[in-house]
């Protein structure tokens, strides 16, 4: 208690939040939903705080999880200062906090209050200011479901299959599992939430070089994989995490865009790749449109110091520059 309090008097100084969540659910199927917030103060210095990771007792439906966002709101005393809601991709969160079901939402939710008159001056005024609250997607998992679009492209489905299926199939032999305890890598297999499961089967697959007959071709095509998700691996990492800023955001992504662009004359995967050439363009047509409203804010990476135009192929700096430049003059002429 004595913790909630600090909590809640720390958030009280914030004019405006954001707010983020998630759901995971354990091996004996228990389901959690976490709530943190974020926000800058008026002396500009970084307020975070975890608010809650509790059981989440039933279906993850949109209506539980919009109950257990008012909930903890309601809680800490901020449910007119969230700004922005970031979440995952998952149908259930779209749906929970689209504004077309919020008034419905309240409406339900708030007839646990014994006064009727109570209740609709509450819904009216929480369904106003929560009309004006948006959700975000995460970055990462909108690369990660770009990286499934890419994965389910034939030549990649069938060699994942192949090998998950010998993977299961290896877990009845003790020459093949102690051949992965000795290498410490272990029997991993795909698992459909985290695209990086089948990146870390694949590497710890080609760990077996004697103990699996496996033809040359089939050998070279998972090299190939490997080395292509590898860089999205990469990508990942840097993604996820407090700290992340939108310009670590764009540069990771156009630069992983260049690095799988078998026609870009950024150093790419060109020479490695000969069985996935149709898998790229895929991969780089699902990066352009699952993360289409992120990549139009480019501009703001170079205006970061840390970054200003290194992820930018050498020939196109100009141009970028020149629109830099021209968004500036466009500010003073409007006298913003």
């Amino acid at each position: 208690m004595r913790f909630q309090l600090k909590k809640t008097e720390k958030l009280s100084s914030l004019n405006s939040l954001n707010l983020v969540t998630d759901i995971w659910t354990d091996a004996m199927m228990r389901s959690f939903i976490g709530f943190k917030v974020q926000g800058i103060s008026d002396d500009w210095k970084m307020v975070k705080a975890l608010l809650c990771c509790k059981q989440l007792v039933g279906s993850h439906t949109n209506e539980s999880i919009f109950a257990a966002f008012l909930e903890i709101t309601s809680e800490y005393k901020i449910e007119k200062k969230v700004f922005k809601i970031l979440s995952d991709c998952a149908s259930n969160m779209i749906k929970a906090f689209d504004n077309d079901h919020i008034g419905e939402y309240l409406e339900n939710f708030l007839e646990l209050f014994e006064s009727i008159e109570v209740c609709s001056e509450n819904t009216f005024e929480l369904s106003q200011e929560l009309n004006e609250v948006s959700r975000i997607s995460y970055t990462a998992h909108r690369l990660q479901l770009a990286i499934n679009d890419a994965l389910a492209f034939d030549c990649a489905e069938d060699l994942i299959r192949k090998i998950s299926y010998i993977i299961n199939k290896g877990r009845h032999s003790c020459k093949i599992m102690d051949s992965l305890r000795e290498a410490k890598k272990g029997s991993k297999t795909k698992n459909n939430t985290r695209w990086n499961s089948i990146f870390f089967m694949l590497k710890n697959f080609s760990n077996l070089k004697n103990e699996i007959r496996f033809d040359n071709e089939d050998r070279q095509r998972m090299s190939e994989l490997i080395q292509m998700l590898q860089e999205l691996q990469i990508a990942t990492d840097m993604l996820q995490g407090d700290g992340v800023t939108i310009s670590r955001i764009i540069s990771t992504l156009l630069t992983i865009i260049q690095k799988v662009d078998l026609k870009s004359s950024h150093e790419n995967l060109a020479a490695k790749v000969f069985y996935f050439e149709n898998m790229s363009k895929n991969l780089i047509s699902s990066i352009k449109k699952r993360l289409d409203e992120v990549l139009v804010e480019s501009i703001a990476a170079i205006l970061n110091q840390n970054y200003s135009t290194t992820w930018i192929r050498p020939g196109e700096r100009s141009s970028w520059v020149s629109k830099l430049k021209q968004m500036v003059e466009e500010i003073d002429d409007s006298g913003q």
